[in-house]
């Protein structure tokens, strides 16, 4: 099993309905795309190969927000207005990786 680690920071939509953005960035497209392979819901940034992005409503949110703290955020970070009323504060996260060979074990 291999670990990757990112950087993520959330941005908020406050358009009527709550909405959240949410960007991870890995160290390279690899560990990126062997995420995706892990998390649901994300999909591959548009612009940049070393990040995936997650967009959705509130409810939806609240799913992911616990998704990230298991696998290592700081829930106080994630969607803080502290800094700023737009954006979360950075917060990081590990993803274990399972191998395609071994994920059929399972």
């Amino acid at each position: 099993m291999n670990k990757v680690k990112a950087k993520g920071q959330l941005q908020h939509h406050f358009w009527g309905d709550y909405h959240a953005s949410i960007v991870l960035v890995f160290d390279d497209a690899k560990a990126a795309q062997d995420a995706l392979n892990v998390l649901d819901g994300w999909k591959a940034h548009k612009k940049e190969p070393r990040a995936l992005e997650w967009f959705g409503k509130e409810e939806a949110f609240k799913l992911v927000k616990a998704k990230l703290v298991e696998l290592g955020a700081d829930e106080k970070k994630i969607d803080s207005i502290a800094k700023s009323i737009d954006y979360g504060e950075p917060f990081t996260v590990t993803i274990s990786i399972v191998p395609k060979e071994q994920a059929s074990l399972f």
